[in-house]
């Protein structure tokens, strides 16, 4: 009898966990599906990283175009900095 009894409670408990589980994954697909949509992928072909090149920990350059306009940035860790406008191809 205790045999069954045990038997009975793991499958219960076995079920729960599955269902628990589901439950989990559903919701973080939702959450990645509605909640985090990021701006760039809406953004289109609005802003366009051309080129960057590393300079030190941490440092670097970016060439970038936004909305036709090619733009030079210096990026640190901390900040990001406009170096110049480039309009000749």
């Amino acid at each position: 009898m205790d045999s069954i009894s045990f038997f009975w409670s793991f499958t219960k408990m076995v079920m729960t966990l599955a269902v628990v589980i589901g439950v989990m994954i559903g919701g973080m697909y939702l959450l990645k599906k509605y909640v985090y949509k990021t701006p760039a992928t809406t953004s289109g072909d609005m802003i366009r990283v051309i080129s960057s090149h590393y300079l030190g920990p941490k440092k670097s350059i970016v060439l970038v175009e936004v909305l036709g306009q090619v733009v030079l940035l210096g990026v640190t860790d901390h900040h990001m900095t406009m170096l110049t406008t480039i309009t000749e191809p």
